[in-house]
């Protein structure tokens, strides 16, 4: 109950043009910054035999990115969209994640820089291609047009999985 409600503040700037032969083009940049997003917190007593963990409002985050959209229906039976993001996500933290009474042990557990995640690309890419037959396509069997109404999706996802740092002491 005491724990402070995170705050999402966030923009985005659209355009959105019909070009030639029906290709619809979105481009939108967008920021979103997050602050106070709870943290788990622990605190240890002196011997170490009483342990309590709390949340408490420490967390914060700026996600910025621009995102292009394209989409295309060619006739009756074909229906294109690709879509690519680019994202750039940082995160931080305030304040310890555990907190020592045994000041020993907090001289060797609790350092002083704050975590703050390396800005980092995360571009991510799909495109979907949907061939589908119109309600009323086909021979009509009993009343019905069994050909018609058909979809066939096919789907192509890609996302970058970042970077990792294999020697951390490099």
């Amino acid at each position: 109950p005491d724990l402070t409600m995170a705050r999402t503040v966030s923009y985005e700037f659209g355009y959105e043009q019909n070009l030639l032969m029906g290709l619809l083009l979105n481009v939108t940049a967008y920021y979103k910054d997050i602050r106070n997003e709870p943290l788990s917190r622990t605190f240890i007593n002196y011997y170490g035999d009483n342990i309590v963990s709390l949340y408490v409002p420490d967390g914060y985050r700026d996600i910025r990115g621009v995102e292009a959209r394209g989409e295309r229906t060619v006739g009756k039976f074909v229906t294109f969209n690709a879509l690519y993001d680019y994202m750039v996500q940082s995160a931080g933290q305030s304040g310890f994640s555990q907190v020592f009474e045994n000041r020993l042990l907090a001289r060797d557990n609790e350092l002083r820089s704050a975590y703050l995640s390396t800005p980092e690309p995360l571009p991510r890419a799909s495109i979907n291609l949907n061939l589908h037959t119109p309600p009323d396509f086909g021979p009509e069997t009993f009343g019905m047009n069994l050909l018609g109404g058909m979809f066939a999706n096919f789907y192509f996802n890609w996302q970058s999985g970042g970077s990792f740092l294999f020697n951390p002491e490099a």
